[in-house]
């Protein structure tokens, strides 16, 4: 029973997300792709996946390249979804 004195320490926490192999497998190929086959700068850019959802965002430097990327992702296995966070920075350089 809850009461009004209750301590937020006393509340339950949802224990923190424990990725499986999967998902660590496909962010890994992810980001090698985009780094080996693209010559993009991982530093740039953020991939990570959650429960079969491929969460990328950061910049590139052109809208044919973000197309690119968003094609590519949800063809991996294990991807069930895409959620693109990416930005088109003509200016900056995205090559390493």
């Amino acid at each position: 029973m809850w009461s009004d004195d209750s301590d937020e320490a006393d509340i339950p926490q949802e224990p923190p997300y424990r990725y499986s192999l999967e998902e660590i497998r496909a962010a890994a190929e992810i980001v090698v792709y985009l780094e080996l086959e693209l010559g993009l700068d991982p530093r740039r850019l953020s991939v990570s996946v959650r429960e079969g959802t491929v969460y990328i965002q950061g910049s590139v430097s052109s809208p044919e390249l973000r197309q690119e990327i968003e094609r590519y992702i949800p063809t991996r296995p294990g991807v069930k979804g895409l959620e693109s966070s990416l930005t088109v920075r003509e200016d900056e350089d995205d090559w390493i």
